[in-house]
Formats: C-alpha cells, sequence, structure tokens
C-alpha cells in the first residue's frame, strides 16, 4: 500500500489517536503496535522514551515513511481500525473514524471497507508474500552443467590448490611442447 506525502502526514494522527477519533496511544503503546508488524523497538524510560527521542507523532511519521509501500502499511492500518483496538476506549466510533480517514486514503486509490465484522483495506494492489526458498543443489547443477571443472565437490580451501596444480600440469604440458618443438627444428 503506497500512499503520498500529503496523505501520510494525515493519517499519523489516526495511528497516534492526537485526532481524538482513534484511540489515544501513549509512546510504549505506539511503539507495541509498531512492533506488531515487524519493528523491534523498546520504549526506554530513562532515555528520552521514543527512540531516538522522537515526539510520538514524529515516531509515528518516521515509521509510516518506513512502511509505506509495503504490506506492513495494510497491516498496521487494519490494526487501528479494528473493533479490539476501538475497544480501549469507548467513547471513540469504529465507524465515525472510518468516515474521516476513507477520504484521505481514496485520494491514493484504497478504502477501508466492512467485511465480516473487520475493517480491510480494499485496493491493495501488494502481491501476496512470496517465500523464497534457495536451492544450493540446483545451482551446484546449474553450475556444473555449464562450467568445465572436474571436482566441484572440493572444499573453497582446496579450490585455490585445484587451480595450483592445473597450472603446474599446464606448464609440464607448454615445456613438452617447446621440448618437441626444439628437437623436430
Amino acid at each position: 500500500m503506497k500512499l503520498s506525502d500529503l496523505t501520510i502526514e494525515s493519517v499519523k494522527e489516526f495511528i497516534s489517536g492526537d485526532n481524538q477519533l482513534t484511540p489515544g496511544l501513549s509512546g510504549p503503546n505506539i511503539l507495541k503496535l509498531f512492533n506488531q508488524v515487524g519493528f523491534k523497538d523498546v520504549y526506554k524510560y530513562q532515555d528520552g522514551g521514543m527512540p531516538n527521542k522522537l515526539s510520538r507523532n514524529q515516531y509515528v511519521l518516521e515509521k509510516l515513511y518506513e512502511i509505506n509501500g509495503t504490506k506492513q502499511m495494510i497491516n498496521l492500518i487494519e490494526i487501528v481500525f479494528d473493533p479490539r483496538h476501538f475497544a480501549k476506549d469507548n467513547s471513540k466510533n469504529i465507524n465515525d473514524a472510518v468516515e474521516k480517514i476513507n477520504p484521505l486514503i481514496t485520494q491514493d486509490g484504497y478504502r477501508l471497507e466492512e467485511i465480516e465484522g473487520k475493517y480491510k483495506i480494499i485496493g491493495a494492489d501488494l502481491p501476496e508474500e512470496v517465500e523464497v526458498e534457495i536451492y544450493f543443489e540446483e545451482i551446484q547443477e546449474h553450475f556444473k552443467e555449464t562450467h568445465y571443472i572436474p571436482n566441484t565437490e572440493l572444499e573453497f580451501e582446496n579450490f585455490i590448490e585445484f587451480f595450483e596444480e592445473r597450472e603446474k600440469l599446464l606448464k609440464s604440458e607448454f615445456e613438452k611442447i617447446l621440448l618437441i618443438k626444439e628437437t623436430s627444428e
């Protein structure tokens, strides 16, 4: 989910709760929220609280820019607009908050829509998460097929020794050729 800079600036207070439409979050709770989408920040009570001594909204803004264009942005907004999040403050109405954020995110092609009791981002154009596995054996086999190396099972430490032996062999063969050439003249 990729949001414009203007939208990110407008959305930050929905995350912190400073717009009075969503539950207000303390510094530690903002960190817990962002840690749910992959961050590992810690609130340090003796050292200014928020990482890098940022204000709550500065921290939110910094993190929103970091996750912009990723699935983490979708996850974050869906957590903030989850009915369980609104259960933290019964004076806040989730439907009112959705009515206020939708015109903002609609500018970037998204909207929150209620589906089976939960609000979901619609218009999210990110592919599903792709799991990548590296198959060393397949890569090694491809390398064997495309490169001439008599014994690819050599350990890396022995690899240099292999080439030194090849060099000696080539020098020996070259000397034989020179010897044959000299004796034939």
